[in-house]
């Protein structure tokens, strides 16, 4: 892993490969805008299959401040989705203990346990 912060980058970028000379040219690219976002958090992500997207590259990750960006996941992953709004606060809910755990383990638990997800539950397109 290295990190690049330069005059390009407002915010560095680290990438989890060998050298520059291993990335695509407009991929690199594509990181050096994300930098410059300013709701950008800390920094910008590229994984070792990174490659060049459009607009983000694939294998980028990014944290953002205030905002949700879809298409950072990619246009294939995600597909059927949905993002459902509560009135619950995480202040509320946060030092919750039930018999089994923690409120908010047993909430992720039933996510991963009830919504089907990969090819060992959807077999074709």
């Amino acid at each position: 892993m290295f990190v690049i912060s330069n005059k390009k980058t407002r915010l560095p970028i680290k990438i989890w490969l060998p050298g520059e000379n291993n990335i695509e040219e407009s991929c690199l690219e594509q990181a050096y805008n994300l930098s410059q976002l300013p709701f950008i958090h800390k920094w910008v992500s590229l994984m070792p299959d990174t490659h060049t997207g459009m607009g983000m590259p694939i294998g980028g990750v990014i944290a953002t401040e205030g905002v949700i960006i879809p298409n950072a996941v990619g246009v294939d992953i995600g597909c059927g989705m949905g993002f459902v709004g509560t009135d619950l606060k995480v202040s509320d809910i946060k030092n919750l203990t039930t018999a089994n755990g923690s409120l908010i383990q047993g909430i992720v638990g039933d996510i991963l346990r009830n919504v089907p997800v990969g090819f060992s539950h959807h077999k074709n397109v």
